[in-house]
């Protein structure tokens, strides 16, 4: 087998897809990549039929790279603090192998290379990839050196744009809307709320009952489904009772929200994210990448946050074009003023919050590493 150009590490669902939408473009410019995946990435790959070679969450690093000798190693961050790809930069490292990472949001700077240390900055890569110029002044706070960071955008922001064009020539939000959910009467209103993942976020960081502004049904269950809870009791409280879809993160089942399947119309988890909160009249969230790609596709959207602190989070959020809340008393004011909104046009205004190109922009920076030849084909 000849020496590939780029290996890329995925761990997290977020990372497998980024990596995905990578490989088209690295093959354009004739570089071999080849793309391992190890825990909740692997189920995530192959649900998605993506060919990839499989690796153990604890292989060795060292081995793994003396094996494939990569021109240069990009990896994804994990929210495991012993994952895989920081062992792999730390191994490039030790090799003298070219090492570059992909942030995809600004959520978590000071915890994605810190790895089991008390260092933001101990097992760091070469080189930063990050989606707008927010992050990277969290990781020169953090004292990263600036010049080794490229704003990239997010390969996903380009296919959601493009998705935004297609389905707006296709008949909109009410021809995809008549398509993903046939069984709702058109005049029901339709609000999808995005789990961040409960096994994840079982507490809110730093907070408790008492000083977060939602309190659920009076038993700490977790960030989402506290908020869950706020949705449902809010919307039970309308005059006309939406119908209400709930997301479930990658690293969940249907089944992690059986106490609700009274209150829920639909648990989705297999069927296109994108699909349905283009065909939703309102998608809630917190901090998910989803959250903007429904502000991105042009659909009115609602943050729940935990504190102000948040509000830097999403670009959307940050710049306007997501309304936000912080208690339960403006989230009952905001919901029915954001249904009876209806449809707004906000696609336009997002996409200009965002960077465009980013593949070609990795391509860019990944050239500065490894220079511009390639040496093999591309392997999956």
């Amino acid at each position: 087998m000849a020496r590939i150009d780029i290996l890329l590490y995925a761990e997290d669902p977020s990372a497998a897809n980024y990596a995905v939408l990578l490989l088209p473009a690295f093959a354009r410019r004739g570089w071999s990549a080849c793309l391992y995946a190890a825990a909740v990435a692997r189920d995530w790959l192959h649900a998605r039929g993506v060919e990839f070679v499989e690796t153990a969450a604890d292989a060795d690093a060292h081995s793994l790279l003396r094996a494939i000798d990569p021109r240069c190693v990009l990896a994804g961050t994990a929210a495991n603090p012993a994952t895989l790809g920081l062992r792999l930069i730390d191994a490039a490292h030790d090799l003298g192998i070219p090492s570059a990472a992909f942030v995809d949001a600004l959520m978590g700077a000071a915890n994605r290379f810190r790895g089991t240390t008390d260092d933001p900055l101990a097992h760091a890569p070469d080189t930063l990839l990050v989606p707008d110029s927010v992050t990277i002044e969290a990781f020169v706070r953090l004292g990263y050196p600036r010049e080794r960071i490229f704003v990239c955008g997010h390969p996903q922001y380009d296919q959601t744009r493009a998705l935004a064009v297609q389905w707006a020539g296709d008949g909109g939000s009410l021809g995809l809307r008549r398509r993903v959910f046939p069984e709702v009467d058109e005049n029901r209103r339709i609000v999808a709320f995005i789990s961040e993942g409960a096994p994840r976020f079982r507490r809110i960081p730093g907070r408790t009952l008492t000083d977060f502004g939602f309190e659920g049904r009076g038993i700490d269950k977790g960030r989402t489904k506290i908020i869950l809870e706020e949705i449902l009791d809010a919307a039970a409280g309308l005059a006309e009772k939406p119908y209400l879809v709930l997301r479930t993160h990658p690293t969940e089942q249907p089944g992690d929200y059986a106490e609700y399947n009274s209150e829920i119309d639909r648990i989705s988890s297999d069927a296109s994210p994108l699909e349905l909160v283009y065909g939703a009249d309102l998608t809630i969230g917190m901090t998910s990448m989803l959250l903007l790609e429904a502000a991105l596709l042009g659909r009115p959207t609602l943050a729940v946050l935990a504190g102000r602190s948040e509000i830097g989070h999403l670009p959307s959020v940050r710049n306007g074009v997501t309304p936000y809340v912080l208690n339960r008393i403006d989230l009952r004011a905001m919901l029915p003023a954001l249904l009876n909104k209806g449809g707004n046009s906000v696609a336009q205004e997002t996409s200009r919050l965002l960077v465009s190109g980013a593949a070609d922009r990795v391509i860019e920076a990944i050239e500065g590493l490894i220079g511009g030849g390639g040496e093999g084909d591309t392997q999956l």
